[in-house]
């Protein structure tokens, strides 16, 4: 086999990257335990700098090929799916002779629509998103899911594996890499979202919420002057996770994690931490009192949708940089966002967004080459992203991007804004309301943000993949319910009792094992 692109670095312990998914190695070395956010920051901002261009390629000698991209969207089904194959295929038959299909998927239904995908052989399809999965990319790899791209990484990818740099480690598993990760921002951040109007029409001081539990007197403020049949935040499959997401390093999974509020390396239980129940006690107290709504733990709808139909005031989010105003630019209504708790980076973070290339792709080769135009061509990217200028944006004389006049959010019909789904955000164009600064103001948001001990750290499973089956399979009972309101504390106890029988003692033993020797113990 060809001696794989990046060897050395491969092999380093990682510290940082965007999607962590690679083994448990005693060959960590004090310097890439020193590796810091700042560092993590420059990259980003050295790889957004310039678009790279495709390999050199003799497009002549290629056989013309449809190539299909796989994805999730957040908001309305895109109309113009034909019309932006149309663009894509023009610029792709250009750089490497092809033609470009399209298929995207509700959010809602993409976990269950990855899955029958993935088990379909004869499925065409040629690169996936394999990010916002509740299947680890390891699982996929043990499955057969992805293929090796190791070796396309070091020929036809090299555009690609340049502008991605060290976060090329983000998508190993046993050293081999199978996941891409997209370049965009790095670090978890917890808070809400409010429309704007409802912190106007009750004068509420934003700047007085510091912690979860600031939030009840807010939410009662709503609820007594919207009514009864208003539930001020909105929650659902997704958002409550929010909650949650800084709380304490998962380590992947939340099968063992590391403790809350502390930068010890040693992995517990989370579920039996006083901290995790004190947060599920104050859930559960809001969900009785109506203030999140009744389906949360069973309903597919969006944020969106709920700030539309007028039927929620807030919902839990990440706010990182830009947030606000791309929240606002999607249903065109202005937001407030309120940040709670410190920005972390974790190995669950660096997991959202990856792209692969799945076993049924017809010639992994030509599929390399055209996530090399999602990672470095900014017109694919930027036509992907953001559609076709004229039809679905128009660009500002102050460099912005907008809506053609009589196009809005709900007519357009490509309108996704899915620029860290869609490989380097760093190409995208500014939607109007963004500041030109944003990748800057990026940067500083990695700089800063706290580091955690593990980040880097992939759990492999294979010494306790019965235990961890049956585990996953508790969790999957029981949490969605707990963490949105719906139970409560006497099924915190059960679901722990459950784990425990199901061999979640011998999960966090192994864990730490692993972990030790991932920090060099």
């Amino acid at each position: 086999m060809k001696k794989r692109i990046l060897s050395l670095l491969l092999t380093a312990s990682m510290v940082m990257s965007l999607a962590a998914c690679g083994t448990s190695t005693s060959e960590t070395t004090n310097e890439s335990k020193d590796n810091s956010v700042s560092e993590v920051g420059s990259m980003v901002s050295e790889a957004s700098s310039d678009t790279v261009a495709a390999s050199a390629l003799d497009v002549s000698q290629l056989e013309h090929e449809e190539l299909t991209i796989v994805f999730p969207y957040m908001n309305a089904a895109p109309k113009d799916t034909a019309k932006i194959e149309e663009a894509l295929s023009s610029i792709a038959e250009e750089k490497i002779n092809a033609s470009i299909k399209l298929q995207p998927i509700a959010y809602g239904s993409w976990q269950e629509q990855f899955n029958l995908l993935m088990s379909n052989s004869d499925e065409k399809m040629d690169v996936i998103f394999t990010g916002l999965n509740n299947t680890s990319l390891s699982s996929m790899v043990f499955k057969g899911y992805l293929i090796e791209l190791d070796d396309y990484l070091e020929g036809v990818g090299t555009p690609t594996a340049e502008v991605v740099g060290d976060y090329i480690r983000g998508g190993q598993v046993d050293g081999r890499t199978y996941s891409i990760p997209t370049l965009r921002d790095l670090a978890t951040s917890s808070g809400v979202m409010f429309l704007k109007s409802y912190i106007d029409k009750y004068n509420i001081e934003t700047e007085s919420i510091d912690e979860w539990s600031d939030l009840t007197e807010v939410l009662r403020t709503i609820k007594e002057g919207e009514g009864d049949a208003f539930t001020p935040m909105f929650l659902n499959g997704s958002q409550y996770t929010s909650l949650t997401s800084t709380f304490s390093d998962p380590l992947g999974d939340s099968l063992g994690t590391l403790a809350p509020n502390t930068d010890d390396t040693v992995v517990v239980n989370r579920f039996a931490t006083e901290e995790y129940r004190e947060l599920v006690a104050l859930i559960k107290s809001w969900y009785d009192a109506g203030y999140i709504n009744k389906d949360a733990a069973t309903t597919t709808a969006l944020w969106q949708e709920a700030a539309q139909a007028g039927t929620s005031a807030c919902w839990p989010n990440n706010m990182k940089p830009g947030q606000v105003e791309n929240q606002a630019n999607m249903i065109g209504q202005e937001m407030t966002g309120v940040h709670i708790g410190e920005d972390v980076v974790t190995t669950a973070s660096l997991q959202t967004a990856m792209w692969s290339i799945p076993y049924q792709a017809q010639d992994p080769e030509r599929s390399m080459m055209l996530l090399n135009l999602m990672y470095t061509d900014a017109d694919f990217f930027n036509t992907l992203n953001w559609g076709i200028e004229g039809i679905h944006f128009v660009k500002t004389d102050d460099g912005h991007i907008t809506f053609p006049d009589g196009v809005d959010a709900n007519s357009s019909g490509w309108y996704l804004n899915l620029g860290w789904v869609f490989g380097n955000q760093f190409l995208s164009y500014f939607w109007t309301g963004n500041d030109m600064d944003l990748w800057e103001r990026t940067k500083e948001y990695n700089d800063s943000a706290k580091l955690s001990p593990a980040a880097g750290f992939v759990f492999d499973t294979t010494n306790v993949k019965n235990e961890y089956a049956a585990c996953q399979s508790v969790k999957e009972e029981f949490v969605r319910a707990i963490e949105t309101g719906s139970q409560g504390l006497d099924k915190v106890d059960e679901m722990n009792a459950k784990l425990e029988a199901s061999g979640l003692q011998k999960i966090i033993d192994e864990k730490q094992r692993q972990l030790d020797e991932f920090l060099g113990k």
